[in-house]
């Protein structure tokens, strides 16, 4: 997918919403952006508007998205809110396959400072976790 022209993080937002009107346009859009962006704001607002599609192309963006996350979870997404919209966003398209990587985001706990016991985040409390099932 091609990076977002030069746009500020305003911008972004701005053209997300212009495009209500066209849903697949919209979709598209969101798309992108949730395949390239670095912005919390942009990264979530792009997952509101692709929140509970069923499009083919949104399950592997997902995967990759949390992928990369993970990967550097307190640099990328420091309370891991942005991993648990993405793991709520895979809900409804959620294969068997999944089952491993829900199984461990299931079991992440991550601690943000200044590290005291409440500030211990179970990402499972922030979203519930979508159970795989068999799908045609």
């Amino acid at each position: 997918m091609a990076k977002a022209a030069k746009l500020s993080d305003t911008e972004k937002l701005a053209r997300l919403e212009h495009l209500a009107d066209d849903a697949a346009a919209r979709l598209d859009y969101a798309l992108m952006l949730l395949s390239t962006e670095r912005q919390h704001e942009v990264v979530a607002s792009a997952l509101e508007v692709l929140a509970g599609g069923d499009d083919p192309r949104l399950r592997p963006v997902l995967l990759a998205r949390y992928g990369q996350l993970a990967e550097s979870p307190s640099r990328l997404d420091s309370g891991a809110s942005l991993r648990a919209a993405l793991l709520r966003a895979l809900g409804p398209l959620a294969l068997p396959e999944d089952r491993p990587l829900l199984e461990r985001a299931a079991m992440t706990y991550e601690s943000l400072p200044p590290f005291t016991p409440a500030s211990i985040t179970l990402k499972r409390s922030k979203t519930s976790m979508p159970v795989p099932t068999a799908r045609n």
